[in-house]
């Protein structure tokens, strides 16, 4: 491994296990509901074009998406990727104004050929997250002694490790599966202040703690169409079956710590289905767009299947590469756009509460002398309420990927 190489590894442990010590993800009041705020499994080069990947291939760089498109890569190619985030968040009730900065650890994968016809890889990466803070008081002006300042705080979220297969076992055609696991805990807090009460009874507050871990098992898909000599058409689906989730619950007073309630409830991870076409004009202009839909309003949540509504997302987006075979760095650089819209999945008083859209550009930086990429792309990204009394959220969101590319397997000549 060249002096350079060692140095790119060396940039990613350091930024991404700082980042990973010290992330905050979100202080959305919306992660309040169901398992927090869904978090965007695309690789970095998918967050640039908008969120798109079920139809996408792309052999220096790994798809997080499908895992059909792992047998993209060359058969001499390791890749090492992860990500990271930076946001500024401003967050409005009408009345209030909130803004907030997070950075977040996105992912962390690697991907390698096993046979000419198969490769595996494997990640860790954030699946939700929870993380709010909401302060409101009541006024009894018939009974003073029940006014009351309430304080909602949340944390916590799900983690997700898998492990990977592409096969292509026939020409244009590839299939794969991810098998994950899903850990973490989500923690809900209210605290109650009655100014006018006694001393005694002036505060109270309840803690409500779910531990979940599940297995979970995406199928993914591609065929590829060489058009003309130069062109490729390319379709993808990927398929998650509907799981349920193992966990333990406990609610508890704060103060002194008796355990009111404790046990299991049931929890599901839903079905989803994805599907997205891919169009690669002269290995310049690649265009994709995505379907994706979950199916949350059948998934259980404490028991309950009425907690949620479905997840839709169209995405599209888009990449022009000059000529990445050109000796001039410029006409080297991958230059990425795309947009999306979504209904999230929260329900708050029996209707779904926001409305999401987002715009993203990045570019695909190659790093000289090696085969690594740098991708660095910006999202803007806003979340409406669909009621006057929901909230109005805008992110401006900095993403940095990168790739690194080494040919671990090529036989050296001495």
């Amino acid at each position: 491994m060249g002096r350079i190489n060692k140095i790119v590894c060396a940039v990613i442990v350091t930024l991404f296990s700082g980042v990973a010590l010290a992330q905050n993800n979100t202080n959305s009041p919306y992660t309040r509901y169901g398992l927090g705020q869904l978090t965007d499994l695309g690789s970095s080069k998918s967050k640039a074009m908008g969120g798109v990947g079920f139809a996408l291939r792309d052999n220096s760089q790994i798809n997080l998406l499908n895992p059909a498109s792992y047998t993209a890569m060359d058969s001499l190619t390791f890749l090492f990727e992860g990500g990271v985030s930076f946001q500024n968040a401003n967050i409005d009730d009408g009345s209030t104004k909130l803004n907030a900065k997070n950075s977040s650890l996105d992912y962390l994968a690697v991907q390698f050929r096993l046979k000419k016809w198969m490769a595996m890889s494997v990640g860790l990466l954030p699946f939700s997250n929870v993380g709010y803070q909401i302060v409101e008081g009541r006024v009894n002006e018939d009974d003073p002694e029940a006014n009351v300042a309430f304080t909602h705080k949340g944390n916590g979220g799900l983690h997700q490790f898998y492990t990977g297969i592409g096969l292509n076992p026939i020409k244009g055609l590839s299939v794969g599966a991810n098998v994950s696991f899903l850990w973490g805990s989500i923690t809900h807090n209210i605290s109650m202040y009655f100014p006018n009460a006694s001393e005694s009874d002036k505060r109270k507050a309840y803690n409500d703690k779910v531990s979940l871990k599940s297995a979970k098992i995406d199928f993914g898909a591609q065929y590829s169409y060489p058009i003309g000599k130069d062109d490729e058409l390319t379709i993808g689906a990927v398929y998650t079956p509907k799981m349920s989730m193992s966990n333990d619950t406990e609610t508890t007073t704060v103060f002194n710590h008796q355990v009111l309630k404790e046990g299991s409830s049931k929890f599901d991870l839903p079905s989803s289905f994805g599907l997205g076409v891919a169009y690669n004009w002269n290995k310049k202009l690649l265009v994709s767009l995505d379907l994706l839909h979950q199916k949350w309003s059948k998934a259980k949540y404490y028991d309950k299947t009425d907690a949620y509504l479905d997840y839709n997302r169209i995405s599209v987006g888009a990449e022009y590469s000059p000529n990445i075979f050109a000796r001039n760095y410029f006409a080297r650089i991958k230059y990425r756009v795309g947009m999306y819209y979504a209904d999230p999945y929260y329900k708050i008083e029996g209707k779904r509460a926001a409305r999401e859209y987002g715009v993203s550009a990045g570019i695909g930086l190659p790093i000289p002398k090696v085969k690594s990429q740098l991708n660095v792309s910006a999202q803007y990204i806003r979340i409406d309420g669909r009621s006057d009394n929901f909230l109005k959220e805008n992110y401006l969101r900095i993403n940095v990927g990168l790739v690194f590319n080494e040919r671990w397997f090529a036989k050296r000549k001495i």
